[in-house]
């Protein structure tokens, strides 16, 4: 058995997607970190694109954070990666 990470412990996240609803919201950076219990550059780096994947419990808690329904509205895949043209 390998013990690699694989892709299931993180999720990958739209960043740019995440800062605009924040901002809709008419909530700051910092006080949203607060809310997700991180650093600020953190945050500002999923938010910017430098983190595309984020684990299961952050992802979670930027969902809640947002008060989302649907969460494909921040995931990098929402409805899973196209196959590669032939």
């Amino acid at each position: 058995m390998s013990n690699a990470k694989s892709s299931t412990c993180s999720i990958g996240i739209n960043g740019p997607a995440v800062r605009a609803l924040r901002m809709s919201k008419g909530v700051g950076a910092t006080a949203f970190a607060e809310r997700l219990a991180c650093h600020r550059s953190y945050l500002g780096g999923i938010e910017i694109g430098s983190y595309r994947r984020v684990s299961p419990q952050m992802f979670s808690k930027i969902v809640a954070a947002l008060a989302l329904e649907d969460d494909r509205a921040i995931r990098l895949h929402p409805f899973g990666m196209a196959e590669s043209a032939q």
